[in-house]
């Protein structure tokens, strides 16, 4: 019996965390890839700095958007409700990346 009690409390992680994490430092790489004439180790900073801002802010972002997501959402045809849900998918994520990078990109360049 308690075998199956065990079953249903498993404490995995979100998987939207893990994409989080993983497209995090794809965001960044622009701005490390720049070519600014340094070597590799002074890109390599900002390549972790700008990671970790970034996932943080994805963080936040995903924060806001449970919180501000609408129940339901009204279009005025199929395109706009489409639009609206991609926007309530991966909107805020991204604005909380952007802001992220670009708070911390001034210390760096």
């Amino acid at each position: 019996m308690s075998d199956t009690s065990k079953q249903g409390q498993s404490s995995s992680v979100n998987p939207v965390i893990w994409i989080y994490a993983i497209l995090s430092p794809c965001a960044v790489v622009y701005f490390v890839l720049w070519g600014n004439g340094h070597g590799f180790f002074r890109n390599l900073l900002p390549f972790v700095c700008f990671s970790i801002v970034a996932f943080i802010g994805a963080l936040v972002g995903d924060f806001i958007r449970r919180l501000l997501m609408p129940a339901f959402i009204v279009g005025r045809d199929t395109s706009d409700m489409i639009l609206s849900q991609i926007f309530w998918w991966i909107g805020p994520q991204a604005i909380g990346m952007a802001l992220g990078v670009g708070f911390i990109r001034k210390w760096f360049f």
